[in-house]
């Protein structure tokens, strides 16, 4: 996950920073770790953001599971506050949205004057009717998304459109859908081994996202 406050050319003159939230699901975080400490395939672009950046060697998820785990991200609450949980009912087991009266990251940013959108992959779980579209001026969930070069087309497209300080959060699904290696495919699923998912996908097509912005998130 990168969080990030971007300062451009407005921002010098007073204006709020952007913020830019990208989650990519399902990344290992020793992938990441070995690759900034130069014992694995190299991520020049993260390694750039680290270099100014807070880099959290240990960090938890409030959620074993996307919807509460992701709704904590953008409320501050844990899980068992905030209502994007499974609860069961007459003896089933339903997935609830956010409660009514959680306030969210997008609402207050847009209410300070940011304009605001998130990009997912057609996800079912990051969906308008668990209350992740809430404070979205701009909420595409588009399962042409998936394709890298799309995703990325996409997102330079509404930045370039935007003349303001943004709120942008961005939805990286396609490694924890990623099929096993061949290699692996007769293993058990729990020892089965995961593609190397940052060479395929992190550092180069996706690349063209962050180059699309126009600068390294966090640099004064």
């Amino acid at each position: 996950m990168a969080f990030a406050a971007c300062h451009g050319g407005a921002s010098q003159h007073g204006a709020a920073p952007d913020v830019v939230l990208i989650v990519v699901d399902a990344l290992r975080a020793d992938r990441v770790r070995n690759a900034l400490d130069g014992g694995g395939p190299a991520l020049p672009r993260l390694a750039r953001l680290a270099e100014d950046a807070v880099v959290y060697q240990r960090a938890s998820s409030p959620g074993t599971w996307c919807i509460p785990a992701h709704a904590s991200l953008f409320t501050g609450r844990w899980p068992s506050f905030h209502g994007a949980e499974r609860r069961v009912h007459g003896g089933a087991i339903e997935v609830q949205p956010l409660d009514a009266d959680v306030t969210t990251l997008a609402e207050v940013l847009r209410a300070r004057g940011l304009r605001t959108a998130a990009f997912v992959p057609g996800r079912d779980d990051l969906a308008s009717a668990y209350g992740f579209d809430r404070g979205f001026q701009d909420f595409v969930n588009d399962p042409t998304l998936a394709v890298p070069s799309r995703m990325a087309e996409a997102v330079g497209h509404w930045l370039d459109a935007q003349g303001g300080p943004v709120f942008l959060f961005v939805s990286l699904d396609m490694l924890r859908q990623a099929k096993l290696p061949a290699t692996a495919s007769s293993a058990p699923a729990s020892k089965a081994v995961p593609p190397d998912c940052t060479t395929n996908f992190f550092p180069g097509e996706y690349s063209t996202l962050v180059n699309s912005y126009g600068s390294v998130p966090t640099r004064r």
